[in-house]
């Protein structure tokens, strides 16, 4: 669990400092940056959430199977 929320707290930080250099560059790029960074975040989150279902939705098919 902890290596869970640590894994998000240092992917959230790396795309902050990636924003914010792209921002020092040119700051509509900064923007630009986090929107498509937590866009990818959103779809990687759903995707992980309804993968999860499916195997819980399989394994209680097949517990149900054999009994």
């Amino acid at each position: 669990m902890l290596k869970d929320i640590l894994s998000i707290l240092i992917g959230f930080s790396g795309v902050g400092l990636i924003s914010y250099g792209a921002y020092l560059i040119y700051p509509a790029a900064g923007f630009i940056v986090v929107g498509l960074s937590l866009l990818l975040f959103s779809f990687l989150m759903s995707r992980a959430t309804a993968y999860g279902r499916m195997v819980n939705k399989k394994q209680q098919a097949k517990k149900s199977g054999k009994q």
